[in-house]
């Protein structure tokens, strides 16, 4: 009896975990081609980020708020010191389009102007460090050649 009891409390707490964190920002589609060679190669020192809020091309999609790309701290996705993460502009606890974080002049933090929370970004996670209890919404970044990255989700 024990036993069943156990097993039914372990299933009922697994069933209760969401495998994916469930974020304030809705899902919008997401799409930017990044070249390091080229138009982007000023996020190539550690920590640079930039702030993409308009289209290049008629292929971009640039999520909810828009996108800001840093090229952070960590395992990343590149041995040669590249380790580009993207996250959504939109401040998580506003969960309004037009009120968008803003990165640090550090690289380390983004701050939301309206709220006064503060993200950490250099380490890929967007974890609330101050004034919020929402992560801001993170995408993948793939490598697609020497110098190309895409931004998907």
């Amino acid at each position: 009896m024990r036993k069943a009891i156990l097993t039914l409390l372990l299933v009922s707490l697994a069933a209760a975990c969401d495998d994916e964190y469930n974020s304030p920002i809705p899902h919008y589609d997401v799409r930017l081609e990044l070249n390091l060679n080229t138009l982007d190669n000023d996020l190539i020192p550690v920590l640079a980020a930039k702030v993409f809020t308009a289209p290049r091309t008629s292929l971009d999609r640039l999520g909810y708020g828009g996108l800001l790309i840093i090229n952070g701290i960590g395992s990343g996705t590149d041995f040669s010191g590249i380790n580009l993460y993207a996250y959504d502009l939109a401040c998580p606890n506003e969960a309004k389009p037009n009120i968008r974080v803003v990165p640090d002049s550090d690289g380390l933090r983004a701050v939301c102007p309206h709220c006064g929370a503060v993200f950490s970004i250099a380490y890929g996670t967007g974890n609330p460090e101050s004034g919020a209890k929402h992560f801001l919404r993170a995408y993948k970044v793939y490598k697609t050649g020497e110098y190309n990255y895409l931004v998907a989700h």
